[in-house]
């Protein structure tokens, strides 16, 4: 049975990113002013060309990336198939990719931080590593991935 502490932690880190993810979301669509927990950045973020892929909030592509990730390692653990978490972990590297892209547009390009972004950013980087840490454990016999 998949029961891996690690895959519980992707979960776990997805559905907190998630909520992350659908705060942004409705701000954007309720047409409000996101509650900055530091500085002003996240208004300078949130209302940047950058907020947006056309009509679409960036926000809105993490819900459905964070909430697809988290139902498919939630399935797999449920119904212990290994093979559905291969999406869901090359799916990963290309949040990855896009967090570093949305950093490096928040450091160098906007010069102003929203801690929820970089909240979620700094998860969609940690997933893939912990993908990489859970295939290295599965590969080797001697270590249990029933726990």
């Amino acid at each position: 049975m998949l029961n891996n502490r690690l895959l519980k932690l992707f979960t776990v880190l997805c559905a907190v990113a998630f909520l992350d993810a659908a705060y942004l979301t409705f701000i954007h669509y309720a047409h409000l002013s996101v509650v900055c927990p530091v500085g002003n950045g996240c208004d300078i973020v949130s209302q940047s060309q950058y907020a947006a892929i056309g009509p679409v909030p960036v926000a809105l592509v993490g819900v459905l990336y964070f909430g697809f990730l988290s139902i498919a390692v939630f399935f797999s653990i449920k119904n212990d198939k290994r093979e559905y978490l291969m999406p869901a972990f090359y799916l990963s590297l290309f949040g990855a990719l896009g967090a570093l892209r949305f950093i490096y547009l928040q450091i160098f390009v906007l010069h102003a931080l929203c801690p929820y972004c970089l909240f979620a950013d700094t998860i969609a980087l940690v997933l893939p590593l912990i993908c990489f840490k859970f295939y290295k454990r599965a590969d080797n016999p001697a270590i249990d991935l029933h726990t």
